[in-house]
């Protein structure tokens, strides 16, 4: 049991997540901080238990054998069923939001741990299969891009048209593959583009849209080469075009690669073009004075989310 999980963490462990592990004391600072434990109560949500879970059967290498003193000092622990419904639901129920990290007194990143243990988890055929078939489609996208282009242009124009209608703004356009200041990188729907049509027309901005998406799933289920390859199809596309500035959708596992990942990934190739999430360059828009929010607009109480873990 677990003997495909076990293999692959240990092929994939990084200095810095042993670090993690060994230097965690399970002060519980961070069980407050987890919003899934606020509304849940289980103790799988914990980050602190999830980061012990793993680290019991990496150390007893999953059967369960005590050994002497040391065996007993790590609480070496025999897979069972419970085990491994913990250790899904520590792994998958997790957003990767990394707030408790803000509260760790040792900044402990428990999201790197999540990553490597849902990809573990996969070759252990317990995950989201859906999801990791997802990230392949955004991996082979680019290989076909050329004959999606006419497919997709096409739908654009058909929605730059509505909202010209129902806007009432017939100078109105969305950009697609052509060379501009800002590439933006939407999420799949309509609903990501619309509003920042709407938003960089009246800021006059000289932007165009992606071809590709800013989701990255591989990057979900923790196969980081192939949300390497993914989001590297977006920096070809930016370079193609020679933007200045990459503008990804609110997407909290997208901002994360894009912010904390790519100069890892590209280091040069990304030299000189800036990235931000579509709430900065927004946020911008309003410092600037080249968009304004109408006085009364809104009449109800409102918060910043942070969706995307940019306050983190």
């Amino acid at each position: 049991m677990l003997t495909k999980f076990l293999d692959t963490i240990r092929q994939r462990i990084t200095r810095p997540l042993q670090y993690y592990q060994d230097i965690c004391v399970r002060c519980g600072a961070c069980i407050d901080a987890c919003h899934f434990y606020v509304a849940s109560g289980n103790p799988a949500h914990i980050p602190a238990y999830r980061m012990m879970l793993v680290k019991k059967l990496l150390q007893d290498g999953g059967n369960g054998r005590k050994k002497g003193i040391l065996g007993w000092y790590r609480e070496t622990v025999i897979p069972s069923e419970r085990m491994v419904s913990e250790l899904r639901q520590a792994l998958w129920e997790c957003t990767g939001c990394r707030r408790c990290s803000v509260f760790c007194p040792f900044d402990l990143d428990t999201a790197l741990m999540v990553n490597v243990g849902r990809y573990a988890l996969l070759q252990e055929g317990m995950g989201m299969e859906m999801v990791a078939e997802i990230g392949n489609a955004e991996v082979s996208k680019g290989e076909i891009i050329d004959a999606l282009k006419e497919f997709y242009v096409d739908q654009i124009r058909e929605l730059e048209g509505r909202i010209r209608e129902e806007w009432g703004v017939p100078d109105l356009r969305i950009p697609v593959d052509e060379p501009a200041r800002v590439l933006y990188v939407p999420v799949v729907g309509e609903h990501a583009i619309i509003p920042m049509a709407k938003i960089f027309h009246a800021a006059k901005e000289s932007w165009t849209l992606s071809m590709f998406t800013a989701t990255n799933h591989s990057f979900f289920v923790g196969d980081t080469e192939k949300a390497k390859q993914a989001a590297h199809w977006i920096v070809q596309e930016a370079r193609r075009l020679g933007v200045q500035v990459i503008a990804y959708a609110e997407c909290g596992h997208a901002t994360r690669t894009l912010l904390n990942f790519w100069d890892h990934w590209f280091g040069e190739e990304i030299a000189g073009i800036q990235r931000v999430s579509v709430v900065q360059l927004v946020a911008q828009y309003l410092q600037e004075g080249r968009i304004r929010v109408r006085e009364g607009a809104f009449d109800v109480p409102m918060t910043y989310h942070d969706p995307c873990n940019l306050g983190r």
